[in-house]
């Protein structure tokens, strides 16, 4: 598995939509002619000593909202030095770059999380390509997807603790200052702040949501009434004490297979997984969106969609088990305390809708099918608080037992890119170090 993999850009890519993308985006150069402009990029900007003829320029299967294209230097005089390169072009205009880059140089100055390193970018369409652009390495590997069915148990276990061990980096990221979450239109994200305690931030996101469906719309009442109930959920879980004693962490909220990169190799001290792709949906926020259980990894089930319910059930193998205990121990009883327990999952969806909004019909019927389980699950016609037997239990899986609640809550996030609401974050800090985005140019600096 040493090759170059294809680069997985978004759950939207796929083969079908690489080789037709100017059937689904119409107003998108085709790569016969765009490819031309790569090439002057190229030499102008990236490879300015190179000739015509030691760039290769090649077609890659994008994602819903990146180009995705190869682009790699071979010298006949440097046969050895052969240099690949990955090209993102944002599809949209309303896509934050500026946001992507910074977090990339962030993760990959402060952390050991495996990401591709940024190269080049410009945050404006004065180029070669009449667009934005980002340039990374292009890191060696294959798709997780496509490559778990074929690793070794030993693979899987190494892969199990790598996995748990960018959990607990993750959960242990914290936001220096507080970011909220606006709509996409408004200049200065600042102004007015919206609450720092995340049941008021809910409460603002969604009256918000409201205000500006019924501006379009004055005589709709679905999403309205939608949102009127998530409001009375955000009180009710505020009232239950499910917002306490949780801090703001780092979440990649799009943490599948399709966004690993391995390359396992015969050398038992290198790491299984070479990169963690796609963190354009990355944010601050509650410890417990960083936690939804990666099913896959135990209990991989080639094309079935994972139920998250059943997330805490015992694998049925002893391999599962060893998986899942290998990752639980990794990650740390942050994760699960956060991770198992039926509201927790709840709660990931009712911010997700805060960041997403409710786009469709299939949204409306997730949004009616989550009301419903709060419902059945935590409180009676009285409004009386009743655990389920579910959360009842202590967080003892894997021997690991879950710590006690203490601390507050607020929210802190990275700018979103197509929903009603979107995440914005002005700050971010790690191990004492702070990255702060200048106003004036929009650039990410440390402190």
């Amino acid at each position: 598995m040493s090759s170059y993999s294809n680069y997985s850009d978004s759950s939207c890519g796929s083969d079908t939509e690489s080789v037709s993308s100017s059937v689904y985006y119409a107003e998108q150069e085709p790569f016969v002619t765009f490819r031309n402009r790569v090439l002057d990029l190229a030499l102008h900007k990236i490879w300015p000593d190179a000739t015509v003829d030691e760039i290769t320029i090649e077609r890659m299967m994008g994602g819903g909202f990146n180009r995705i294209i190869g682009i790699s230097r071979h010298s006949a005089q440097q046969p050895d030095n052969y240099v690949q390169y990955i090209l993102r072009v944002p599809r949209f205009s309303d896509e934050p770059l500026d946001s992507q880059v910074g977090t990339l140089h962030f993760l990959q100055k402060h952390y050991s999380i495996p990401v591709p390193k940024v190269i080049n970018f410009d945050h404006t369409d004065n180029n070669e390509l009449n667009s934005r652009y980002m340039i990374q390495n292009r890191v060696p590997g294959e798709i997780l997807l496509s490559a778990y069915p074929k690793l070794t148990h030993e693979e899987r276990c190494k892969l199990a603790q790598e996995l748990g061990h960018l959990y607990s980096q993750m959960l242990a990221t914290t936001s220096a200052t507080s970011t909220i979450l606006v709509p996409p239109e408004k200049e200065d994200i600042r102004d007015p702040p919206l609450p720092q305690d995340i049941h008021k931030m809910l409460d603002v996101i969604f009256k918000d949501q409201k205000a500006a469906e019924l501006k379009v719309r004055p005589n709709s009442i679905i999403q309205p009434s939608l949102l009127d109930q998530f409001c009375e959920m955000a009180a009710e879980l505020k009232d239950y004490g499910w917002f306490d004693d949780c801090h703001i962490s780092l979440a990649h909220l799009d943490l599948e297979p399709r966004n690993i990169l391995v390359n396992p190799t015969s050398d038992a001290s290198s790491p299984v997984i070479s990169a963690i792709l796609d963190w354009d949906s990355a944010v601050f926020a509650p410890q417990f969106m960083c936690c939804e259980p990666p099913l896959w990894l135990w209990a991989w089930q080639d094309e079935e969609e994972e139920d998250e319910r059943t997330g805490n059930e015992e694998p049925p193998t002893p391999e599962g088990r060893e998986l899942k205990q290998l990752f639980e121990e990794a990650a740390g009883p942050d994760y699960v305390r956060f991770a198992y327990k039926p509201c927790y999952r709840l709660m990931r969806e009712l911010v997700h809708f805060a960041i997403r909004g409710l786009c469709s019909n299939e949204d409306y019927k997730e949004a009616r099918k989550m009301l419903q389980e709060w419902e059945e699950l935590y409180h009676d016609e009285s409004s009386t608080y009743v655990d389920s037997e579910e959360d009842k239990f202590s967080d003892t899986s894997s021997g690991i037992t879950s710590v006690e609640d203490e601390g507050s809550i607020d929210i802190k996030a990275e700018k979103g890119y197509f929903t009603i609401q979107n995440y914005s974050t002005t700050a971010w800090s790690g191990e004492g170090v702070i990255i702060q985005q200048d106003e004036s140019t929009g650039a990410w600096v440390d402190w």
